[in-house]
C-alpha cells in the first residue's frame, strides 16, 4: 500500500467509520468507537467523551479498545470507569448527562485528559487495524 493510499485509508476511518454501520462484535465497530473515543476525549477530555458518547454502552468502549490492543488506553478508561463505579450502559443524553453530573468526582479530573501514552498507544492500534483492513477503508465513501 502507497504511503497515500494509507492516509487516505486512514483519513476514512477517522471521518467516514461511524460505529451504528457495523455489528456489536464486528472489529470495525470497534475501530470506529476507538476513533471517536480518540477524537472526543482529544477535544475536551473522558468527562466530555462520556458525556456525549451517551448512545454508547462504556463497557463496549473499553471492549472495543482492548479488542484493537489499545491496552494503555483501556487501562486509563478503565480506571475512570472503576473510580465512578457505575457501568453507563447507553441512555438518553439527559439520562448520561445527570449520572455523569451525580458520579464524577472533583478527583477524576486529574484522570480526564487522555494521557500521551494512551493517544499513542490508540494510534498505533488503529493504524494497524487500517493496514490489516486497508481495503475496506480505501472503499469507504462518506454518507
Amino acid at each position: 500500500m502507497t504511503e497515500a493510499e494509507q492516509m487516505a485509508a486512514w483519513n476514512n476511518l477517522i471521518v467516514n467509520a461511524y460505529p451504528i454501520v457495523y455489528e456489536k462484535g464486528d472489529e470495525r465497530r470497534a475501530a470506529a468507537i476507538a476513533s471517536t473515543y480518540m477524537g472526543i476525549a482529544h477535544n475536551g477530555g473522558l468527562n466530555h467523551f462520556l458525556t456525549f458518547s451517551w448512545d454508547l454502552d462504556a463497557r463496549e468502549v473499553l471492549a472495543a479498545l482492548e479488542t484493537l490492543g489499545a491496552d494503555v488506553a483501556a487501562d486509563q478508561l478503565r480506571q475512570v470507569l472503576e473510580q465512578i463505579d457505575d457501568p453507563l450502559p447507553a441512555s438518553t443524553q439527559d439520562e448520561r448527562w445527570d449520572r455523569l453530573d451525580d458520579v464524577w468526582t472533583g478527583e477524576l479530573n486529574a484522570l480526564d485528559a487522555l494521557t500521551v501514552e494512551a493517544d499513542r498507544d490508540l494510534v498505533a492500534a488503529l493504524e494497524r487495524h487500517v493496514a490489516s483492513h486497508a481495503e475496506h477503508y480505501l472503499n469507504m465513501t462518506a454518507d
